[in-house]
């Protein structure tokens, strides 16, 4: 379970976050921010229960790592100031999409350059 490792991820914030924990500490904060913006949608899809959401929002984020892993590049460092950008976005950043956008460095897709001669 998922839960278990909520504790865990919060105390790992502030360090580099691994690609293996990666979908679990964006998920715990991006529960925050779901708890705290939209408490109506928190209530309800989750019951109040910030153990159900980060193991609902793991799953989907389970999904995009798997997505992108073996194919680009994951930055530890992108990934923990991602999950401290969403932590700490405010409501308004949050609901326009802001979280998106501050994780799009996390993977690195782009081709690697060819070698000049």
């Amino acid at each position: 379970m998922r839960s278990r490792y909520l504790f865990l991820a919060l105390l790992a914030a502030c360090s580099p976050v691994e690609e293996s924990e990666f979908a679990t500490e964006l998920a715990v904060v991006e529960c925050r921010r779901i708890k705290t913006c939209a408490r109506g949608e928190f209530e309800s899809i989750y019951a109040g229960k910030m153990n159900d959401c980060v193991d609902s929002r793991g799953d989907a984020l389970d999904d995009v790592v798997e997505t992108y892993a073996g194919i680009c590049a994951f930055d530890e460092d992108q990934a923990s100031l991602c999950v401290r950008r969403v932590d700490g976005m405010r409501c308004e950043d949050w609901a326009e999409g802001d979280g998106a956008r501050v994780c799009d460095l996390v993977y690195d897709c782009s081709d690697p350059e060819e070698p000049t001669e």
